[in-house]
């Protein structure tokens, strides 16, 4: 697995972890354990929770079955040119490198 998605997913949860902390403190500034600042709630806090978890539901069907294809396969990005030298293509944008 790169390091890059490993850490990222640490940091998440770090991020999570404390981000639910804060923002469950309860909306009354006098109810706040102490030295916390006011939160929106832990009812508030789960319902965008879930709001998130079904948007990653909704995302995770949108995306497409690969069907034992890899990815350049599956986003075409290495073709075969005619004079034999293969073209890495970008979908999004407009740029073409060629490998000889």
């Amino acid at each position: 697995m790169p390091w890059h998605i490993s850490k990222s997913g640490k940091a998440g949860a770090i991020v999570g972890a404390f981000g639910f902390l804060y923002a469950a403190q309860n909306q009354d500034p006098t109810k706040t354990d102490k030295e916390y600042p006011p939160g929106i709630g832990v009812r508030n806090v789960l319902m965008v929770l879930g709001g998130v978890n079904f948007l990653g539901m909704v995302f995770t069907f949108l995306v497409p079955e690969s069907k034992g294809k890899s990815l350049e396969e599956m986003s075409q990005e290495n073709e075969k040119d005619e004079d034999g030298s293969t073209e890495m293509r970008q979908q999004t944008s407009h740029w073409h490198i060629k490998i000889c």
